[in-house]
């Protein structure tokens, strides 16, 4: 480029001869000094040589010494006849008496390297010119940038350089009313960030500068930016403008100097900064001769037009500015002579230095390019105000179509609207800027890029747990944390000040909700409850806390801690898992068997459908339950319910409905009051408890920074910002509002307590930590709509795992056991039928005389009253007797399972020996039937044992064991009733039936049942005939009636008696009755006393079981029934006491030395029998034939006569009696 001017030029002069003085002095600057020295005579050289002049091109430099008074022209120039002199003496005074002689002598006077310096009240003067830019010119640009946006607070920060002072000192001069310049701040090059920052503090960021004007070398500005840009001035509010020399090379010093920075926190020194910058600013600093050899070329072009040229000729030449086109940028001076140049406005957006307008030479209109933005500080695009400082407020919500959203931004409006219409903070205004998070993790690392550049105050928000922490983590990890205050997030894990320094939130925490519920039931006195909570942070807050809670109320969690916990997952697809189902149907099951009533669910909404659709499968509802949460229902909830289970909507409802939930409360009080009506008018929509929250965090904001401005705090710094917030204590529209120590929890205000009535939520109180329950009037509609409040137990003890009231009679089972019932009642029909038929004849001769009575008889006598009690056992259920009959009763039935009220599932053993004693018996009956007790008995050791089980076992097991045994056997079958679709053992409630473990029992009591029930009802008429000294007998009839009675009962008392309790007590009480007749009408023994007491005791059961029956109707617990039934058998016993001694006289008497030595049934005296009843045919005596499996018995001979009483044992064990 230097080739190129330095040709012109010589071509230009032709062979003319240009003779310049270059003039330095001591005053001149040491670096410009090298550059021209160096320079010079190369140039000389270049141009002689480039135009092959004859004489060169002269440049003489000299070195004047001001210090030498007088000053006179160097001699020089009249010596060597010089008509330019270049003046780089840098000396304003010297500079004045060149001009003062060269305008005298004619010659042209050039000032290089320093402007026009007026401070020093140096003025224009003909003939001379000054090369360094107009700093006047700067000063107009400046002023004509600020007048253009019609800003009016004004600051002036400049350093000690003195252009920099003369551009201030000019801006100063034009700004003039209604401008006003609050501060002004000099600094110096020296100063350290630190101390730049306090001096700023101290004059500048408390004024009310608002539009602060740089006048600084670069490197200073670099750092006076820096040093503001963390605080609220490198934000919103404030516009920053720089001078020529301030912006040079600006975006790179900065980058340089903090390049360990994050470069996303970085903010006005990034993007925002406004300044001025001459066009050819990057041009020279690359050529820092182009400015000399560019007057060389101008006065070349001079001497070429001016055929006499003088000094007052090439300065008119020169300041009619000509163009010369090898000059990139052209040269130019106003008619005073000063160098004037073309600015441009560059605005740094991201470090970039974009041209966003321009100013044209010598005017100081300012054009602004349409094409290119201008971004201000905080990243905003419209003109900045200068009258308030705009502090940002970043609200994250969740996306545009979420249905809160609405809601969630017009309270954060209307706040914000309210608190800057009453210039709450003076001259300060919150301004809203709003980030849609989109419940999307993967961008968060992209708006807290944003926010960091933004800067905003705080940040309200986000909405969603997952996010809130990611952005609470990201948070704290910038360099200038903000505070985040959420309005949704409840999670108690957020709690934690440590993990979550920056995070606090004016919502309560989830773990707040279960002192509520905990109030709630201590309130209605319920002490005895089951707890199932979620395994995520809602549910494990909750509990943890609830568990905190029962220190200090009388409350009792009873079902088991492991069923406690619902594992909480979702799928892929992000439903519930089949993992969580399983999981909460586990916690339901366990609810059932500990037959609870009162539920208390802590955790989300999300699992409430699947909750409900379980728990309506597992029959926990209606009136007898209660079920009670957190916020685990809301009008989202149901809105769910309703349209994406549909299909199982009733069935949800049928749980959910009356049940308790939590809710936050309306808006409270006069603030309240005022924000609900101010809503309503300006949005025309009622407010959602989100929207009063997110009104209550925007006004946290706003009391938080008024008393930081009223302590003189820098309210931008977020860590201070952070701790006026937590000792924040002031009413909002939710209530009071303030936080706990040491959390970052919003102390307890309250909830609203709703009721869920026919699908809708119904408020019915509202609990606070002062008045707590408040505003009962509302009625609360318990299950299936009831208002009557269920208790936390049960009337009666129920030994079973689960409720009485889930149990329902059973289709299947009934079937089952009416087949079963009906086939062994038929099959014993059969048997005494063909039994009876068999029989030649009975000759049962009456008692009628005196005779001696043996235990054996007194046996049959108590056998009535043992059989008395366990018809008693199969009768009717009569409540009042239950205490009392019923324990009696079951001891004769042998039932030690009812007896010891021991453990259901005892019964399985019972049934168990039962079974062994059937297949015990029945053996022992084949030994006999095969004569196989003729070889056993010949061993010692057996003996005894062989005649105990043939004289008292087989008989006993067989006749008097029969009806217990036989009802034990039967009781497996009994499956009529059955729980959540599976039906159960009616005798073990806690055993399934037609599992696997049922069935085995099923088939080892079928088996016993099959073996035992046929023989015993054909030989129980038998074994009575084999006794020895038994004079009572049983007539045959009545033993086979009885047994087919008895089986009938039996098996109606399982067909009818825990399904139809009614059904069973008539035809319990109709045959009976039918019974009674019967016996009275063929007799039952050869004794009549025995007759009477039967009867009697037969007619008592049916009296009892009529009772009974009439009972089921009324009150069955009431004592009127149990004073008739002692009443009706006081009656029954004294006539039978009566009768028995006005009618039937003692003819059996006792001998206290009778002695029985007889055995009771010894086949091989059946034998005997046997021969000689073929004696007696052979007599034309009929004595009835025996079909019994075992050989037929005959009956002793009725004669007293013939009982040998002098026969040694010995001898009555050989042969038959």
């Amino acid at each position: 480029m230097i080739s190129f001017i330095l040709f012109f030029a010589t071509v230009a002069l032709g062979f003319m001869e240009i003779k310049f003085l270059l003039l330095t002095s001591e005053f001149t600057n040491k670096e410009l000094n090298d550059l021209l020295d160096s320079n010079i005579y190369g140039f000389s050289e270049y141009v002689q040589v480039s135009l092959q002049l004859d004489e060169p091109v002269i440049i003489i430099p000299l070195c004047v010494s001001l210090s030498q008074l007088p000053w006179l022209l160097p001699e020089t120039i009249f010596e060597k006849s010089i008509q330019i002199i270049l003046d780089a003496t840098n000396n304003v005074f010297y500079s004045e008496f060149l001009s003062q002689k060269s305008f005298e002598k004619n010659l042209l006077h050039i000032v290089l390297s320093r402007p026009q310096s007026k401070l020093d009240g140096e003025t224009s003067m003909p003939n001379t010119l000054y090369t360094e830019s107009n700093l006047s010119q700067q000063a107009k640009i400046l002023y004509s940038l600020i007048a253009n946006f019609g800003w009016k607070n004004i600051g002036i920060i400049h350093d000690l350089d003195s252009k920099n002072i003369q551009i201030a000192s000019e801006l100063r001069v034009l700004i003039k009313s209604p401008q006003i310049i609050h501060s002004e701040l000099i600094l110096d090059t020296k100063f350290s960030i630190t101390e730049i920052k306090a001096r700023i503090k101290s004059t500048i960021e408390f004024s009310k500068s608002r539009v602060i004007v740089i006048i600084t070398k670069n490197s200073l500005a670099a750092l006076i930016l820096s040093a503001i840009d963390k605080g609220f001035m490198g934000g919103a509010g404030f516009t920053w403008i720089l001078s020529n020399e301030a912006m040079m090379s600006l975006n790179e010093i900065i980058k340089n100097s903090n390049f360990q920075e994050d470069y996303d926190e970085m903010r006005v020194i990034k993007t925002g900064i406004l300044g001025i910058q001459r066009e050819d600013n990057d041009f020279i600093s690359q050529n820092p001769l182009y400015e000399y050899l560019a007057i060389l070329s101008i006065c070349a072009s001079g001497f070429m037009n001016n055929e006499n040229p003088t000094g007052t000729s090439l300065l008119n030449y020169i300041t009619e500015n000509p163009y010369i086109n090898i000059l990139p940028y052209q040269i130019h001076f106003d008619d005073n002579g000063i160098k004037v140049s073309k600015y441009q406005l560059i605005n740094m957006q991201n470090f970039a230095m974009i041209e966003v307008g321009s100013w044209e030479i010598q005017s100081y209109d300012l054009s602004l390019n349409k094409n290119v933005q201008i971004i201000w500080p905080g990243i905003r695009y419209e003109i900045p105000s200068d009258e308030i400082i705009i502090l940002p407020l970043v609200l994250l919500y969740p996306s545009d179509d979420f249905s809160e959203t609405t809601g969630i931004k017009n309270a954060f409006n209307l706040g914000l609207s309210e608190i800057n219409n009453l210039e709450f903070l003076g001259d300060y205004k919150l301004e809203g800027q709003f980030i849609q998070t989109q419940d999307n993790l993967n961008i968060v690392s992209g708006v807290i890029k944003k926010i960091k550049s933004q800067n905003p105050i705080g940040l309200v928000g986000p909405w969603g747990y997952e996010v809130a922490v990611s952005y609470a983590t990201s948070i704290t990890n910038m360099t200038d944390p903000k505070p985040l205050v959420s309005y949704e997030v409840s999670d108690y894990t957020l709690n934690n000040t440590s993990k979550y320094p920056y995070f606090i939130r004016t919502i309560q925490s989830d773990s707040l909700q279960s002192s509520i519920i905990a109030a709630y039931l201590q309130k209605n006195n319920w002490q005895k409850v089951a707890v199932i909570y979620t395994s995520d942070n809602i549910g494990e807050g909750q509990y943890s806390n609830f568990l905190d809670n029962l220190r200090t109320y009388d409350i009792t969690i009873e079902n088991n801690e492991m069923y406690r916990e619902i594992i909480y997952s979702l799928d892929e697809q992000g439903n519930i898992a089949s993992e969580t189902i399983g999981s909460l149907q586990e916690s339901l099951m366990e609810i059932v068997r500990k037959q609870l009533k009162i539920i208390i669910y802590l955790g989300g909404d999300t699992l409430t459908p699947y909750l409900a659709r379980e728990a309506d499968k597992k029959e926990l509802r209606g009136e007898e339950f209660m079920w009670i949460g957190g916020f685990w229902i809301t009008e989202n909830t149901l809105s769910i319910i309703n349209l994406t289970f549909s299909e199982d909507s009733k069935a949800i409802f049928r749980v959910l409905n009356g049940a308790i939930t939590l809710d936050h409360r309306p808006a409270l009080g006069t603030i309240g009051e005022s924000f609900q009506s101010n809503y309503q008018n300006t949005y025309n929509q009622e407010p959602t408890s989100w929207s009063i929250l997110v009104y209550d965090t925007v006004y946290l904001y706003a009391y938080s920074i008024k008393r930081m401005i009223d302590a003189g705090e820098d309210f931008s710094n977020g860590t201070s910002l952070l701790q006026y917030i937590r000792s924040s204590d002031f009413t909002g529209a939710s209530g009071s509002l303030s936080f706990s120590e040491g959390r970052n929890d919003r102390t307890l205000i309250g909830y609203s307590i709703s009721n869920l009535q026919y699908g809708q939520l119904i408020r019915i109180t509202q609990y606070d930590s002062i008045d707590q329950f408040s505003n009962d009037n509302t009625t609360v509609l318990y299950g299936y709509h009831t208002t009557t409040r269920p208790d936390d137990i049960w009337n009666t003890v129920y030994n079973c795992p689960f409720p009485e009231i889930m149990s329902s009679p059973s289709g299947k089972g009934f079937g089952i056991i009416v087949g079963i019932s009906s086939s062994l009642f038929i099959l014993t029909l059969l048997l005494s039928i063909f039994y009876y038929r068999s029989l030649r004849h009975e000759n049962i001769e009456e008692i009628n005389k005196r005779t001696r009575k043996s235990w054996k008889d007194t046996l049959v006598q108590l056998t009535i009253a043992v059989e008395f009690f366990q018809f008693l056992a199969i009768a009717p259920y009569f409540k009042s007797l239950q205490m009392v009959i019923e324990v009696i009763s079951n001891v004769f039935m042998m039932d030690f399972m009812k007896i010891t009220q021991a453990d259901k599932r005892y019964y399985w053993d019972v049934l168990s020996g039962t079974c062994a004693l059937c297949y015990v018996w029945f053996i022992l009956m084949v030994v006999i039937i095969v004569k196989g007790e003729n070889w056993v008995k010949k061993l010692p050791v057996c003996r005894k044992a062989v005649e105990f089980m043939n004289s008292y076992f087989l008989p006993f097991f067989g006749n008097t064991m029969f009806l217990p045994a036989l009802a034990l056997l039967l009781d497996a079958f009994v499956c009529d009733h059955q729980v959540l679709g599976n039906s159960y053992v009616w005798r073990d409630c806690y055993m399934t039936c037609w599992n696997t473990n049922h069935i085995k029992y099923v088939i080892i009591s079928g088996f016993a049942i099959f073996l035992y029930e046929p023989l015993a009802v054909i030989c129980r008429p038998i074994w009575q005939q084999a006794k020895t000294d038994l004079h009572i007998k049983t007539r045959t009839l009545f033993l086979l009636l009885k047994t087919c009675l008895q089986i009938f009962l039996i098996s109606l008392g399982k067909v009818l008696q825990g399904s139809y309790p009614l059904a069973h007590g008539i035809v319990f009480s109709i045959f009976i009755l039918i019974f009674s007749g019967a016996t009275f009408k063929y007799r039952a023994f050869n004794y009549p006393r025995c007759d009477l007491w039967e009867i009697s005791s037969l007619l008592a059961v049916a009296y009892l079981s009529i009772l009974a029956t009439l009972s089921m109707s009324a009150d069955q617990s009431n004592i009127g029934w149990f004073v008739g039934l002692i009443i009706g058998w006081i009656i029954i016993v004294t006539v039978t006491f009566y009768l028995q001694y006005k009618y039937f006289p003692v003819v059996l008497y006792s001998h206290d030395n009778d002695k029985n030595r007889g055995k009771v049934f010894n086949m091989h005296m059946m034998e005997k029998f046997e021969k000689d009843d073929k004696v007696k045919d052979e007599n034309n005596h009929k004595m009835p034939q025996e079909e019994c499996a075992v050989p037929a018995a005959v009956t002793e001979n009725n004669n007293q006569d013939r009982v040998q009483e002098n026969v040694s044992s010995e001898e009555n064990e050989a042969q038959p009696i």
